[in-house]
């Protein structure tokens, strides 16, 4: 059985808990309204985690970008999982309230993410179809200055840029899964968060 709409269990009034009490992950917590929405808020913490280490790694690896600034980026991305966890778990108003914020921004930062991706492809192929390396113009009659955009740009920047353009259905499919799951649970823990 999901343990996300497993019962809730009476906490035992033998290891001191209240008679009304009720466990969720093992916290005491109010009534079955509050550990509805903090078994969700829990689990909607726990999921993040899981999509912030996952979708760091995977961008590393599937688009090369792979830094010293990787394990800062897992820390920073955990800190609003954190929240959600200990804000839940502390009844804490402030942590609840940044989780549910930063929720929201998350969700806007993953549309942000999916547009650009779109965006980047898009412009990137027509400064492959009109210009060349070190701002040389191919074609003319584009709708850029070829010496403006491609100037700094050396011949395996050009032709990063050009692979980029022949995967660009991979690359746009790539932003996608990372970015879609990011989103739901963005949206999830802003309700969720709200409601708590």
């Amino acid at each position: 059985m999901d343990s996300f709409n497993a019962p809730l269990q009476p906490a035992n009034v033998e290891q001191g808990y209240p008679s009304n009490s009720i466990l969720v992950y093992g916290l005491n917590v109010g009534g079955p309204e509050i550990a509805i929405l903090v078994r969700k808020v829990i689990s909607l913490s726990i999921a993040t985690a899981v999509v912030v280490v996952l979708t760091t790694i995977l961008g590393d690896v599937f688009f090369h970008y792979v830094s010293s600034g990787t394990f800062f980026s897992i820390v920073i991305g955990l800190l609003v999982p954190a929240c959600g966890y200990y804000g839940a778990k502390n009844n804490d108003r402030s942590l609840i309230g940044m989780f549910c914020a930063c929720g929201l921004c998350g969700a806007i930062w993953a549309i942000f993410q999916i547009m650009s991706g779109v965006g980047l492809v898009g412009f990137l192929k027509v400064v492959i179809e009109y210009c060349g390396p070190h701002g040389e113009t191919k074609k003319s009659g584009g709708p850029l200055e070829c010496e403006e955009v491609t100037k700094d740009w050396d011949e395996a920047q050009y032709n990063d840029a050009k692979h980029l353009v022949d995967i660009a259905g991979w690359f746009i499919a790539g932003v996608i899964c990372l970015a879609l799951p990011a989103f739901i649970l963005k949206c999830a823990s802003f309700i969720y968060g709200f409601k708590l």
